[in-house]
């Protein structure tokens, strides 16, 4: 991944938390798979402020061990 590879899929990164924010989200489940779509990580009820820290390193190992990164908009907080 070049430098502008890495900032255009930051930037658009961004554009969706922004997205799921306005329509709502408050929270969001991470879900990261493999390759052939194991799962090998999973946090629940991140904070957009949290995952916006998180989203750099997330983006750079996904490309590095070839994981997916998946995120689910939550509305409302679960108990």
């Amino acid at each position: 991944m070049d430098r502008d590879d890495k900032n255009t899929s930051g930037i658009e990164a961004q554009r969706l938390l922004d997205a799921f924010e306005k329509s709502g989200a408050e929270t969001f489940d991470l879900t990261i798979t493999d390759r052939e779509g194991h799962k090998v990580h999973f946090r629940r009820q991140l904070t957009p402020q949290r995952l916006r820290l998180m989203m750099p390193e997330l983006l750079k190992s996904s490309k590095t061990l070839q994981h997916n990164v998946i995120i689910r908009p939550r509305v409302g907080r679960r108990r």
